[in-house]
């Protein structure tokens, strides 16, 4: 449990320092899908069990698929240092590709992706050092929470 903590609070300040440099850059200036996020937070349809599906309920599920279901049909007995890396980097890449928008556009998906796919390779590594689903949700659950409360200010 303390590593899904730790990765939490690392991924959350992670995305920060990754969201700072990449908006300073301009290049995906017009492409905040957090304002269309933001906006949602703010509605009043914005209910408390639309809160728990994002924090608790949803990692949970993805975790349950991507590290636990996807990850043992993928696992060998003795699996070399480039299996692992091309594993990981499956798993993570389908674990951004669902969390493509299609109500964003393509620079708003790119402007996700990169962190995205680095939380994939985190929840893959605490799932491969604690041989425990519960680390990575727990990690997954506070990254969420973490960035609904930075994007709700």
């Amino acid at each position: 449990l303390p590593a899904g903590v730790v990765a939490g609070i690392g991924i959350h300040g992670m995305d920060r320092g990754y969201f700072k440099y990449v908006d300073s850059t301009k290049y995906f200036q017009g492409a905040q899908p957090q304002g269309l996020v933001k906006k949602a937070l703010q509605a009043p349809h914005f209910s408390p069990l639309l809160r728990f599906r994002v924090v608790c309920l949803n990692p949970v599920l993805e975790e349950v698929v991507f590290r636990g279901l996807m990850r043992q049909s993928q696992l060998s007995a003795e699996e070399t240092l480039a299996e692992k890396a091309q594993r990981i980097t499956i798993n993570s890449g389908f674990f951004t590709a669902i969390h493509y928008n299609f109500s964003h556009s393509i620079r708003a998906n790119a402007r996700l992706a990169p962190p995205l796919f680095a939380a994939g390779v985190i929840f893959n590594g605490m799932m491969d050092a604690t041989e425990s689903i519960f680390a990575p949700i727990l990690g997954h659950s506070l990254s969420n929470l973490f960035a609904f409360k930075r994007i709700k200010r």
